[in-house]
């Protein structure tokens, strides 16, 4: 009776071994089950962080050639024009985007304000003008934007109109790039996770190894 009490006593404590080994199994598991799903949410997030900073920089790619046709354009315009180094200051003059004033009577095309916003700006007067740098500025000479009386009134006006092309392609490509920044910081981010959780994952897997050692030993 003794060595029948003995045993199922060491029956008993078998069991409630080989239980807490299953639920310390379930445990890691179950951790690691976790951190396999963040692993792919994270991959996920990282992919499409890629995918839109691809197609802005792709964008942007698309704009060079816009400012690419801009200057052909330029050229053709004036090359061989003995005015030719007046109108290309004038064409690289920087000028001034300044936000429209909506009107109470355009209330009604809320809907078309975004896609137009670009090619309704102003342009601010000469004296605002937007300088890219202090250096040689006192330098450089002042630019009257006035037609000469032998140019033709059209080529000046064209001129003025492919300049404003080319600052509405360098302020696309400046909201972009704010665009590409905020992506590229966004996706630091998540590598940053990933490597975490990479981390994670190896502390797991290495510890459920080590536990099966010992289940086997056990």
């Amino acid at each position: 009776i003794k060595f029948a009490k003995i045993r199922l006593i060491l029956f008993y404590d078998e069991w409630v071994l080989l239980k807490e080994f299953q639920n310390h199994e379930a445990a890691l598991a179950k951790k690691l089950y976790g951190k396999k799903k963040e692993k792919l949410e994270i991959e996920s997030k990282i992919k499409e962080c890629q995918d839109k900073l691809l197609g802005k920089k792709g964008e942007i790619e698309n704009i060079l050639e816009i400012e690419k046709g801009i200057q052909h354009r330029l050229n053709e315009l004036i090359n061989g024009n003995k005015y030719e180094e007046m109108l290309t200051k004038i064409f690289k003059k920087k000028i001034k985007r300044s936000k429209k004033k909506s009107n109470n009577d355009n209330e009604d095309n809320d809907g078309s304000d975004e896609s137009s916003s670009e090619s309704d700006s102003d342009y601010d007067s000469d004296e605002e003008m937007d300088s890219e740098s202090d250096i040689n500025s006192a330098e450089e000479e002042e630019i009257e934007e006035i037609c000469p009386e032998d140019l033709e009134q059209e080529i000046f006006d064209t001129v003025l109109n492919l300049r404003l092309e080319q600052s509405d392609q360098e302020y696309n490509i400046s909201e972009i790039q704010k665009v590409i920044d905020a992506l590229k910081k966004e996706n630091e981010g998540y590598l940053k996770k990933e490597k975490i959780i990479d981390a994670a994952l190896k502390g797991f897997e290495s510890e459920i190894q080590e536990f099966q050692t010992l289940k086997q030993k056990d």
